[in-house]
C-alpha cells in the first residue's frame, strides 16, 4: 500500500512582526502629516486654488495626500510593491519628507518577502501542475496547498486547489478498490510469490495510472528476479570452477571461489562446508611444503659436507612427504652412486694392497708395482702405494724394458675397458678407469681427454639442472606478473626444491604470499562493497530512503574513489527534501503506517504491531493495518512453532551424537554436533565436542603415523641386516630405538649385530 508523507509550511512569523510594526508606524506618521499639513494653513482659511505659489503649494498637497492614501489602500491590500511604488511618487513631490522616507526604508523588506513568496508560490504552483497533468492529484493538491499559503493573493493557485479537491472527492471510490490491490500485491510480495505480485500490481496501476508505487514495485519484482538469475548464474559459475580446482588439489584458488559463491549465496551450506575443510588443507599442505624444504635443506647441506648416510636418510624423509618430487629420488641415486664407488674403491684398494705388499714380500717387485699403482688409482690420495711403487721402482733397476712392455700391455687394457665403459655411458666406472691408465702412462693425453669429457658430460648434467631452476624462476616471475599466485608459488617452490639455499625463490615466495594475502583481502573487500551496494539498491528500490541513505554511505567509506554511492546520496538526499516539502492531512495516519511497515521489514514485529495497532486506531475503516495485525499475528505463531521444532531437533541431535561418541564413531559424531551446531550456533556444547573429537582424531593420526614409521625402519633395518650391511642396519635399529625406546626387538638385532662385528673382527 503507498502511503505519501505530506507537510504545511509555516507562513514566516517574522515578516508578519515586521508587516504589523511597519502598518503601526505607517498610521502615526500619517496622522503626524496630516497635523504637519494643517499647520501650514491659516486658521479658518482653506487650500488654494489658483496659480499664485501659495496656490501651487496647495495643489502640490492634494495631489500629494491622494498619492499617500492610495498607498495606504494598497497597504492594508498587502500589495506592498503598489504602496512602494505610490509612496516613491509622493516623495518626488515632497523630497526632504523624512517620515515618507523611513516608510518607504519599512517597506523595502517587505517587498522583498513579498517577492521571495511569490517566487516561491510560483514553483509550488509549477511542481503541482506537473503532478496534476500526470493525474497524481494527492501530490498535486499539496503542492497548489504549500502555493496558496506561501501567496494567499494568488487567486489562480486557490482555483487548481479547489479542482483538485473535487477530483480527489471523486476518486475515493476508486482510491478504495487501488488500497484493496496494493495490499494484496504487498502480501503476496512479501511472501515471495513474485509472478502473482505483478500481476496484482498491474492491476493497481490501471486503477491508478499516475500514482508511481506499483510501476515502482513492478520494477522492483523485474530488479529482484534478474538479480536472482544472475546471482543463481554468478554462483553456479563459482561453484564450478571452486570444483575444478578442488580435485586439481590448487586448494587457494578453489577457497577463493567458494568465497565467491558463499558471497552470492550466504544462505548455501555446501560453499561453506568446503571452506571449513578448506582451511584445514591448505594449513596441512603449508606444513607439509614447509617439512618438505627443511628436509631438503637439510639434506643439500648434509651433502655438501659429504656426510651421505645422513643425507640420504634426509633425502629419503623429503620423499616420504612429497613421493612425486623428482629432486630427492635423483639425489638418492646420486649419494647411493657415490657411496658404492666409495666401497668399491676401498676394496679395490685393500684388494691390491694386499697382492702388493704380498708379491713385495716375495720379491716379485714388478707384479707388486703393478698392484700398488693398481691401488693408488683407487684411492689416489693415499700416500703408502706411492711410497711403495718408489721402493719397487729402486728394486727394479736393469728391468725397465720388461717393466715398460708390461706397463704398456697394462696401459692397453685399462684403456680398452674405460673405452666400453664409456659407451656404456657408466661414467663413474669409465673415469676410475681412464684415472688409472694416467697413473700408468701419466705423459698420454688420450686418458686424459677422455677425462675431461666425462667431466663435461657431469657439468652439462649440472647445467640441465641449472636450467631446470632458470625455467622455474621464469615461469615464476611470469605468473607472479600475471597475478597468477598460486601457479607463481608452484614455480618458487619448485626452484627452492632445486637450489634449496637460493635467497630468490624464498624472497618471492614471501612476495607471493603477501600478494595472495593482499587479493584475498582485495576481493573480501570487493565483494563486501557489491553487497553494501546491492542492499543500498534494494532498500531504495523499497523507499527505505534512510537505511538505503545509511547504506550507501557504509559502501562510499568502503571505497571513497567511487561516485555511484555519492550520486546515490545526493538523489536520496533530493528525494527525502521534496518529501519533506509535501504536506497531508493523514499525517498520524501515514506516519504511524511508515514506522509500522519499517519495523515490519526489519522484522521488529513487536513495535510494529503496536505501530498498526495505532493506526488502525487512527482510522479504523483501513483494512490495510488490520490485515497486518493478522500478518503479523500469524507470524508470532509460526516463530513458536518453528522455536518449539529447532529445539527437537537440536536435542534429537545431540543424543544421537553423545552416543556415537561413546561408541567411538568420531566421524559421524563430529557431523551430527556440526548439525546441532548449525541448527543453534550460539550453543556452545557442540563446538566443545566438535574440538574434543578433533584432537582425538589427531591423535590417532599421530599414533598411526608413528607406527608406519617405525615398521619402514624396522622393515629397512631387516634388509640391510639380510645384505649383511650391519653398521647401516644398526644405525636403522637405532633409529627404531629412538621412535619407541620400550620395544625389545631393535634392542636384539643391535645385540645381534655387535655380536657378528665382534665375530668378523
Amino acid at each position: 500500500m503507498k502511503i505519501v508523507k505530506l507537510n504545511r509550511s509555516i507562513p514566516i512569523a517574522a515578516s508578519v512582526l515586521v508587516s504589523l510594526i511597519a502598518f503601526s508606524l505607517f498610521v502615526a506618521r500619517q496622522a503626524n502629516r496630516e497635523r504637519s499639513s494643517h499647520d501650514f494653513l491659516p486658521t479658518g482659511s482653506t487650500p488654494a486654488s489658483d496659480t499664485t505659489p501659495a496656490g501651487r503649494l496647495k495643489t502640490q498637497d492634494s495631489l500629494f495626500n491622494v498619492i499617500v492614501s492610495s498607498a495606504d489602500k494598497y497597504y492594508n491590500e498587502k500589495n506592498y510593491e503598489k504602496c512602494l511604488a505610490e509612496l516613491t511618487r509622493a516623495l518626488q513631490i515632497k523630497p526632504q519628507d523624512q517620515v515618507l522616507k523611513n516608510r518607504i526604508a519599512s517597506l523595502n523588506p517587505l517587498v522583498a518577502t513579498q517577492k521571495e513568496q511569490r517566487e516561491a508560490s510560483q514553483k509550488s504552483l509549477a511542481s503541482g501542475d506537473v503532478y496534476f497533468k500526470a493525474k497524481d492529484y494527492l501530490n498535486a493538491k499539496s503542492a497548489y496547498q504549500q502555493a496558496v499559503s506561501q501567496d494567499p493573493t494568488d487567486m489562480v493557485a486557490a482555483d487548481k486547489l479547489r479542482k483538485t479537491m473535487d477530483l480527489l472527492r471523486s476518486q475515493k471510490a476508486q482510491n478504495i478498490l487501488f488500497d484493496v490491490s496494493i495490499s494484496s500485491a504487498d502480501k503476496l510480495f512479501q511472501a515471495g510469490e513474485y509472478d502473482k505480485a505483478m500481476q496484482e500490481y498491474e492491476k493497481a496501476g490501471k486503477l491508478l495510472p499516475g500514482d508511481p508505487y506499483p510501476k515502482n514495485k513492478i520494477n522492483e519484482i523485474i530488479k529482484i528476479q534478474v538479480d536472482g538469475k544472475v546471482k543463481a548464474e554468478e554462483y553456479a559459475a563459482a561453484i564450478a570452477r571452486a570444483d575444478k580446482f578442488y580435485l586439481a588439489k590448487s586448494y587457494q584458488d578453489a577457497l577463493l571461489d567458494y568465497k565467491k559463491a558463499a558471497v552470492i549465496k550466504p544462505g548455501e551450506k555446501y560453499p561453506q562446508d568446503r571452506i571449513l575443510e578448506l582451511a584445514g588443507l591448505i594449513a596441512a599442505q603449508k606444513a607439509k611444503d614447509d617439512a618438505y624444504i627443511k628436509a631438503i635443506v637439510l639434506a643439500d647441506e648434509s651433502f655438501k659436507s659429504t656426510q651421505y648416510p645422513g643425507a640420504l636418510k634426509l633425502y629419503k624423509d623429503a620423499l616420504a612427504i612429497k613421493p612425486e618430487q623428482a629432486y630427492p629420488k635423483d639425489k638418492i641415486r646420486e649419494i647411493e652412486a657415490i657411496m658404492a664407488r666409495i666401497a668399491n674403491a676401498q676394496a679395490d684398494y685393500d684388494k691390491y694392497i694386499t697382492l702388493a705388499d704380498s708379491s713385495y714380500i716375495e720379491k716379485k717387485y714388478f707384479q707388486a708395482r703393478e698392484n700398488y699403482v693398481m691401488a693408488s688409482s683407487a684411492k689416489p690420495n693415499e700416500a703408502y702405494p706411492k711410497e711403495m711403487i718408489a721402493k719397487a721402482d729402486k728394486m727394479l733397476t736393469g728391468q725397465e724394458s720388461a717393466m715398460a712392455k708390461a706397463m704398456e700391455e697394462q696401459y692397453l687394457r685399462t684403456i680398452a675397458g674405460a673405452d666400453k665403459l664409456l659407451t656404456e655411458k657408466s661414467y663413474e666406472l669409465a673415469r676410475a678407469e681412464y684415472v688409472k691408465a694416467t697413473n700408468l702412462r701419466p705423459a698420454e693425453q688420450y686418458p686424459k681427454d677422455k677425462i675431461a669429457e666425462i667431466e663435461s658430460i657431469f657439468a652439462n648434467a649440472s647445467k640441465d639442472k641449472e636450467s631446470q631452476y632458470q625455467l622455474a624462476i621464469s615461469n615464476g616471475d611470469r605468473a607472479l606478473k600475471s597475478k597468477i599466485y598460486e601457479t607463481a608459488r608452484s614455480e618458487f617452490q619448485l626452484a627452492l626444491t632445486i637450489k634449496p639455499t637460493e635467497a630468490y625463490p624464498k624472497s618471492k615466495l614471501a612476495e607471493v604470499e603477501k600478494l595472495m594475502a593482499a587479493d584475498a583481502q582485495q576481493k573480501a573487500g570487493d565483494a563486501r562493497y557489491a553487497n553494501a551496494i546491492g542492499k543500498a539498491d534494494s532498500m531504495l528500490t523499497a523507499k527505505a530512503y534512510l537505511p538505503a541513505k545509511a547504506a550507501f554511505q557504509t559502501a562510499s567509506n568502503m571505497k571513497p574513489d567511487e561516485v555511484y554511492p555519492k550520486n546515490k546520496i545526493v538523489e536520496i538526499n533530493l528525494i527525502l527534501y521534496n518529501l519533506d516539502k509535501q504536506k497531508s492531512q493523514e499525517l498520524a495516519y501515514a506516519s504511524a503506517i511508515a514506522k509500522a511497515d519499517k519495523l515490519l521489514a526489519e522484522k521488529s514485529y513487536a513495535q510494529a504491531k503496536a505501530e498498526f495497532a495505532n493506526a488502525s486506531a487512527l482510522q479504523p475503516d483501513e483494512t490495510y493495518p488490520r490485515e497486518k495485525l493478522a500478518e503479523i499475528d500469524k507470524l508470532f505463531a509460526d516463530q513458536a512453532a518453528a522455536t518449539r521444532s529447532l529445539e527437537e531437533n537440536y536435542q534429537s541431535a545431540i543424543v544421537k551424537a553423545d552416543k556415537l561418541l561413546a561408541d567411538k564413531a568420531y566421524e559421524p559424531a563430529k557431523a551430527e554436533y556440526a548439525g546441532a551446531s548449525a541448527l543453534k550456533p550460539a550453543e556452545k556444547y557442540p563446538v566443545t565436542k566438535i574440538a574434543e573429537i578433533d584432537a582425538i582424531m589427531a591423535g590417532i593420526a599421530k599414533q598411526n603415523a608413528l607406527d608406519e614409521e617405525y615398521a619402514s625402519i624396522i622393515a629397512n633395518a631387516d634388509k640391510l641386516l639380510a645384505d649383511k650391511s650391519y653398521d647401516a642396519a644398526k644405525g636403522e635399529y637405532q633409529s627404531a630405538l629412538v621412535k619407541r625406546p620400550a620395544e625389545q626387538y631393535p634392542k636384539d638385532k643391535v645385540a645381534e649385530i655387535d655380536k657378528a662385528l665382534a665375530e668378523l673382527a
